[in-house]
């Protein structure tokens, strides 16, 4: 949300180009092998009810679930808030 509001972006495009910038191209410029979802992958991840990318940059809901290392650390369905 920060890039987007720092750099203007307001299209959808440019919304979901910010997700980009703050996970996979963060992730290699700061040289970490194995990010993105993929085999392998340390499997960090959080899990939004949104209907798309530019939806969850905007609304910044709370996360439904969230997966640290492949485990469940936090999950709204559960009340582990």
């Amino acid at each position: 949300m920060l890039v987007a509001y720092r750099s203007g972006f307001r299209t959808d495009p440019d919304l979901t180009s910010c997700l980009e910038l703050a996970t996979s191209a963060a992730a290699s410029v700061l040289g970490l092998a194995d990010h993105g979802l993929q085999p392998g992958a340390h499997a960090d991840l959080l899990v939004l009810d949104v209907a798309s990318v530019p939806q969850a940059i905007i609304e910044r809901p709370a996360p439904a679930l969230v997966i640290r290392r492949g485990r469940v650390r936090a999950s709204s369905a559960l009340g582990d808030q």
